[in-house]
């Protein structure tokens, strides 16, 4: 499954390490993980400890998990053999995937170290790593099946890794999505625009929208508020109004596209 991401050789996995014949080698960490991530790659990190926190707290009080259920339905549509989650964070999706689907062998990658640790130790059964999503450490065609909930996409390295038929399931904020919360935390609220994947080689096959309520208190609403982007592009003072609210009926909207390679 795993080829090096410096020379593109198939990696053997032992114990402790992963080595190509080139003899590139990678530690296994001791939670069990993989760090696939090159120097020059470094300068970016990821999430911030904050975020991964937060993110953390408030994901284990499963408010997400209607989402996480869904995301199994469509699996469970195309039963995968090997699945590959996307910036995969601490792993709360990329558990459930497994759980449901116990005969898939199911990889998770993210460039945080700090998340993937998290995630590696929660969840044995999982092959996770550290990797940039521009040069992932897994053979061409070597998935079924990839999921990327709420995190960039490289069209060219999931068209490489992707099997012909293979299934790309890509999750995103609705434009709507927590627009209460941001209501709180801003004066103008500007939405953002979704834009679809525009690939000769990816067949939209479904696109929907998907929503559920949450009716959050303290502290699950700056939970909230800090695992997203919104805890570090808010004011001081739309800060403070967010920390404040004791109570938030948030409206959690998504939109769910899948796509098959051709």
């Amino acid at each position: 499954m795993y080829r090096c991401p410096i020379c593109n050789q198939p990696l053997t996995v032992l114990e402790k390490s992963a080595v190509c014949v080139s003899k590139h080698n990678f530690d296994r960490a001791k939670s069990g993980y993989f760090n696939f991530l090159l120097k020059n790659q470094t300068i970016f990190r990821g999430d911030h400890p904050t975020q991964i926190d937060a993110r953390r707290n408030f994901l284990s009080k499963n408010f997400y998990l209607p989402l996480a259920n869904k995301v199994n339905d469509i699996i469970r549509n195309h039963n995968p053999d090997v699945l590959i989650d996307a910036g995969c964070g601490e792993g709360y999706y990329t558990h459930h995937i497994k759980n449901v689907n116990p005969a898939c062998e199911v990889y998770g990658f993210d460039i945080s170290k700090e998340a993937i640790d998290k995630a590696a130790k929660q969840d044995k059964s999982i092959h996770y790593s550290v990797s940039s999503i521009n040069r992932l450490p897994y053979k061409n065609q070597s998935a079924q099946m990839i999921t990327s909930l709420f995190a960039p996409i490289d069209e060219v390295e999931f068209l490489r890794v992707l099997r012909v038929n293979g299934i790309l399931l890509v999750i995103s904020a609705h434009p709507e999505h927590l627009f209460e919360l941001k209501e709180v935390a801003y004066d103008t609220i500007v939405k953002h625009e979704h834009a679809s994947l525009s690939n000769a080689k990816l067949k939209l096959l479904n696109l929907e929208e998907f929503s559920f309520t949450l009716n959050l208190t303290q502290p699950d609403i700056t939970h909230l508020f800090n695992m997203t982007p919104y805890g570090f592009r808010t004011s001081a003072k739309g800060k403070e109004r967010v920390e404040a609210k004791e109570n938030l009926a948030v409206t959690a909207k998504f939109i769910i596209e899948t796509y098959q390679k051709i």
